[in-house]
């Protein structure tokens, strides 16, 4: 479940589209760690650290789960803030959430506020805390 979370969270990032007014973000290879709080789980979620390639026109991760559609329902980008709305569907899981990411050149900090609901079991609530920082040129 833990590498689900993560790839929905890369998912949702991935959703975005391109930005009609450039966020401070430089282009590169970037490193990213994200902590996960689930309401309710008996144990802490470990965080999650990964690196992708960050393109000038590509400024997400492009990384999705094969069989996970999501629909950005909405985006607004307000200088170098992006905040967005997301459903997503994977495997009757049905996930919404909202997301706010505040670029500054070689890092970034936001957060994803997510619910998920599996047919009838209760649904869960998740919390993504974002940090990612350049870390060189994409190889």
């Amino acid at each position: 479940m833990k590498q689900e979370i993560t790839w929905i969270c890369i998912a949702l990032l991935a959703a975005l589209p391109a930005f009609a007014a450039q966020p401070n973000v430089h282009p590169g290879q970037w490193e990213a760690t994200i902590k996960t709080e689930m309401p309710g789980m008996p144990m802490a979620i470990p965080p999650v650290t990964q690196r992708y390639c960050l393109r000038a026109e590509d400024l997400v991760p492009k990384t999705q789960d094969p069989g996970q559609e999501c629909q950005l329902l909405e985006h607004t980008v307000d200088g170098d803030t992006v905040t967005w709305r997301v459903k997503c569907d994977s495997q009757g899981m049905k996930t919404s959430g909202t997301g706010k990411i505040t670029y500054a050149g070689d890092t970034y900090k936001g957060r994803i506020d997510m619910t998920m609901q599996q047919g009838d079991a209760p649904a869960m609530s998740m919390i993504q805390t974002l940090e990612g920082r350049r870390v060189g040129e994409c190889k």
